[in-house]
């Protein structure tokens, strides 16, 4: 506002003062040529109406000469301006134009008050005229010339209300502008928050489930405590078991953390088909316990620039991942090389994920199939790698159909080495 209301205050004064400058410097031009003039045509003595080729004709009090047309050559033939002489012995008129009643009263009245060195505006009957005289001692005689300004006025006053009329606008503008771009700024913030939310709803929730199962046995276990030890195994079992679950939750929870906080990554120059074997090795006895065929295809020297301890983490997650919602077939490990970029890939023939799910498995609680496998997964496994993938640099894709499989590729910068 303060910008827009300057900068209007800066158009307005100099359009105006510029306009007025040069009307008022032709206006001065003019009078100084038909002053000239009348010291060549001056006016006759008393009866100079007798002496006239033919006889004057008059509107109101005003008397009109034949000769107008020579003085308005000689004056510059300017039609924009308007004069009127005045014999200060009887105050006759000789003007260039029609010059009402009203005009005329004004007109004689600053021609008697004498010379006026000064240009101003002057108010006739709705009209506003800019207007100067001159009086000659050489020929007796008061020059009045004037121009309507009505015109100029009114394209001031245009200009004024449309300059007001831009700063109304300006100001909704600045505001729905500053609206906007504050909602533009503010939204990582907001997302952030509304991520804490979200984050601290699904925590709670996590925590319920362990927490209402320990308080439970807890409480069986109170209510016999002078009953042997070894027939209340199974209530010590689901305290043990979701105390782990919670260790487990609480460890992968502070792992989210350092990875959204851009620690814990140390790149260096690995080979992902080494890595991969040994996570491979670890995997293939449990992928068999569960009747579950375990492949592998690896890619020699399939080297990148990362952390190996969390990409051994993201092997981890994937595997584990595939083997626990695969309940037959076979689980495909491989590592590969695809122009600039080194590639994991896991496939299993697994139940698949849904496709309104699909999008949000990479989010933090959100799992594959929500009603399997609720006691032993977080949620958070898909999120650690994503979160991993995304510290290195790289990206992580997902396709999955229901009841056929899932395929998950990581795709990362290869190494230069």
């Amino acid at each position: 506002m303060m910008i827009w209301s300057i900068l209007s205050v800066f158009v307005y004064i100099l359009v105006v003062n510029q306009t007025s400058s040069t009307l008022d410097q032709r206006l001065v031009t003019y009078a100084e040529r038909l002053r000239e003039a009348f010291v060549h045509f001056p006016l006759p003595e008393q009866g100079y109406e007798e002496h006239l080729p033919s006889p004057p004709h008059q509107v109101g009090g005003t008397t009109y000469v034949p000769y107008l047309h020579e003085l308005n050559e000689i004056a510059g033939s300017d039609h924009a301006f308007q004069w009127a002489v005045w014999r200060a012995s009887n105050w006759k008129l000789l003007s260039s134009g029609d010059v009402s009643p009203t005009l005329e009263r004004v007109l004689i009245a600053y021609a008697k008050k004498g010379n006026l060195k000064n240009l101003f505006n002057l108010h006739v009957g709705g009209q506003t005229y800019r207007f100067m005289q001159i009086n000659s001692q050489h020929t007796g005689l008061v020059l009045q010339i004037f121009e309507d300004v009505s015109a100029q006025r009114e394209v001031f006053q245009r200009l004024l209300i449309m300059l007001l009329f831009g700063g109304v606008a300006a100001v909704i503008l600045s505001i729905l502008g500053g609206y906007s771009l504050g909602l533009w700024t503010l939204r990582p913030l907001m997302a952030a928050r509304r991520r804490e939310r979200e984050f601290t709803a699904d925590l709670s929730h996590e925590l319920r489930t362990p927490l209402t199962v320990m308080a439970t046995n807890l409480e069986l276990l109170l209510r016999h405590v002078d009953e042997p030890l070894a027939q209340h195994l199974p209530w010590i079992e689901g305290i043990y078991r979701e105390t782990k679950r919670m260790t487990r939750m609480t460890e992968e929870i502070l792992d989210m953390a350092r990875l959204e906080s851009g620690g814990f990554v140390e790149l260096v120059d690995t080979d992902l088909s080494e890595l991969a074997d040994e996570v491979f090795a670890l995997y293939e006895p449990v992928a068999e316990e569960k009747g579950l065929t375990l492949t592998v295809a690896l890619e020699k020297d399939v080297h990148c620039m990362g952390d190996r301890t969390r990409l051994r983490q993201i092997l981890f997650i994937l595997l584990d991942n595939a083997i626990k919602y695969t309940d037959r077939g076979t689980i495909a490990l491989q590592t590969q090389v695809r122009g600039n970029v080194a590639e994991i890939v896991v496939r299993d023939t697994g139940i698949g994920i849904r496709a309104e799910i699909l999008p949000r498995v990479t989010e933090r609680f959100v799992r594959a199939e929500p009603s399997r496998q609720r006691t032993t997964s977080s949620g958070l496994g898909l999120s650690i790698a994503s979160r991993i993938v995304e510290a290195h640099q790289g990206r992580l894709f997902l396709k999955s159909t229901p009841g056929v499989g899932t395929e998950v590729k990581v795709r990362l910068p290869k190494s230069s080495a």
